[in-house]
């Protein structure tokens, strides 16, 4: 799942590198006596930040409980917890429209949570405390100075989509079949959706390469199957990963690209992420029904929410697959991604 944006200019292909590799957090150098008050500032800043976003709907919930039950219960009779109800949904409602216009409660969370957590790391870094190095290393960046501007952009991140350079290693080694797995920080309600179904989060989207080095996916906004450039899929995302299904034969990979390119014209978006109407995929699901009809060797698990009902296709399925070995990756993590919002 990806809100597709428009592709940018070629970019030019580099040379193949030597092997490739997980990349690892570049090792800069932190300041040991900042490193606490940064990291537990960052923390905070983000929990703050969730919090904050539930005030206004909170408080518009319980205002609007208090003055429909009153109104109910001036008319007489049993009206009042239904007046109350009532009132409480508006009232949600209400703060939610506030908040996303205002951004209001993220602020306040989100400073409140920061300027407490940069107390407490100060403290913790008195007595000795030290953050591990990822953590130093990735809250390096935090400030309450400048929080209140991260705070009011909730596309903010930290993190920067991989450039050509970076992308090079990955793009040299993929071939025609292989499965694209991405994530995009700017839009993280994806990754708290995936959370919220238990799922890592580390990727939101999945694509398929074809012979021509051409990604075939599916996209919200384009609401139909698409074709990008390699480059594209590779530098239009912060996090990518390349895994390589182990096929029967090479005619499994042509059936499974032929389904997917058979389906341009017939699928659209589903929005409803129902992995039993073919009529209409998201990304993974289309992915996942090209191997059934191409290359049913490729045994993908598929997950179930008892909670919605529903079973559901998530790029960790890919990730997870048996049949599919991880050739490249740029790493992603959903905790570190989450926390560079603030940071």
């Amino acid at each position: 799942m990806k809100v597709q944006q428009l592709p940018s200019l070629p970019v030019k292909r580099l040379a193949t590198p030597p092997t490739p590799g997980p990349s690892k957090i570049a090792p800069d150098q932190v300041d040991l006596a900042s490193a606490p008050r940064k990291a537990l500032g960052a923390c905070g800043a983000l929990a703050g930040l969730c919090l904050g976003r539930l005030g206004p709907a909170a408080a518009g919930g319980t205002s609007g409980w208090m003055l429909g039950k009153a109104l109910a219960d001036g008319l007489g009779g049993s009206l009042g917890v239904m007046g109350g109800l009532a009132g409480m949904a508006a009232g949600v409602y209400a703060g939610y429209l506030v908040e996303k216009k205002t951004r209001a409660g993220r602020l306040a969370g989100g400073l409140v949570g920061g300027a407490i957590g940069s107390a407490a790391g100060s403290l913790a870094g008195a007595l000795g405390w030290q953050p591990g190095a990822t953590l130093a290393s990735e809250t390096r960046g935090f400030s309450l100075n400048n929080l209140p501007y991260k705070l009011l952009n909730p596309n903010y991140t930290s993190r920067h989509r991989l450039t050509p350079e970076e992308a090079a290693p990955g793009m040299a080694l993929v071939k025609p079949g292989d499965v694209i797995i991405t994530s995009d920080d700017e839009d993280f309600q994806l990754e708290l959706m995936q959370k919220l179904i238990g799922a890592s989060a580390d990727w939101t989207h999945a694509a398929l390469v074809d012979e021509e080095r051409q990604s075939l996916d599916i996209y919200i906004t384009s609401n139909k199957p698409v074709r990008n450039a390699l480059d594209f899929i590779f530098t239009d995302n912060h996090h990518v990963s390349v895994l390589r299904p182990r096929y029967a034969s090479p005619e499994s990979r042509t059936k499974t690209l032929d389904y997917m390119r058979s389906q341009f014209e017939k699928i659209t978006y589903d929005h409803k992420f129902d992995l039993q109407s073919d009529d209409a995929q998201y990304c993974q699901e289309y992915l996942y029904k090209g191997f059934q009809h191409g290359a049913p060797e490729i045994h993908i698990p598929v997950r179930k929410v008892p909670l919605w009902g529903r079973e559901l296709i998530t790029s960790d399925e890919f990730r997870d697959c048996k049949d599919m070995e991880l050739v490249w990756s740029s790493g992603s993590d959903f905790k570190y991604n989450f926390l560079s919002k603030v940071t």
